[in-house]
């Protein structure tokens, strides 16, 4: 990569989050070592990299571990749906994704109308319900709140382990960046789709 502050700036300078991390990353420079960082999108995403490959880089054992955790506690916290924004139609949905596996056919095939109806029918005749009005016992919902959480989690934590293991570490940081930010888009549960 020739340029990967250029690159990270066309990708992600319109994205007020992003312009706030980087100025975050430059005062602490400010505070740690008393450099200013100018307002150059470059030399503020520059610095916000060598921010973030600090952490992983550290020789103290003890502080590499503990900036990886606070960071990995702090993505968690920020990307990892919360149980009550779970909804009941997203439950049903993993439910009906679930039945449908046991029935042969995998999640992308119940978008096909006429799968989906015959799913729904041998729904109806195994529950007495349609999967629409399907009450979802109290038990089940936790079941499938847990599922869900965990799986983000794992997902989450197997991407942040690679971009931050030694097999990454000839992989320019910017690629890195650039590598989670895009799985975070794609892991991100959707609150308008409940999916």
């Amino acid at each position: 990569m020739e340029n990967p502050e250029k690159f990270l700036k066309q990708k992600y300078w319109p994205s007020p989050e992003f312009r706030k991390a980087t100025e975050r990353a430059a005062n602490r420079t400010k505070m740690q070592k008393g450099e200013s960082i100018t307002n150059k999108p470059e030399e503020r995403i520059k610095n916000y990299l060598e921010r973030f490959t600090d952490i992983f880089e550290r020789k103290d054992e003890h502080k590499r571990e503990h900036g990886v955790e606070a960071i990995k506690h702090l993505l968690h916290r920020k990307y990892i749906i919360k149980p009550q924004k779970i909804t009941d139609e997203y439950i049903k949905g993993v439910l009906f994704g679930n039945f449908a596996e046991t029935k042969g056919y995998n999640r992308g095939t119940i978008k096909n109308p006429n799968i989906k109806q015959n799913l729904d029918k041998q729904f109806r005749d195994e529950t007495g319900n349609s999967i629409e009005d399907y009450q979802v016992p109290q038990k089940e919902q936790e079941i499938v709140r847990e599922m869900v959480i965990k799986d983000q989690e794992t997902r989450l934590d197997s991407w942040f382990s690679y971009i931050t293991s030694p097999e990454a570490e000839n992989v320019p940081a910017a690629y890195r960046y650039w590598c989670f930010a895009e799985m975070l888009k794609l892991g991100s549960y959707d609150d308008d789709n409940k999916g």
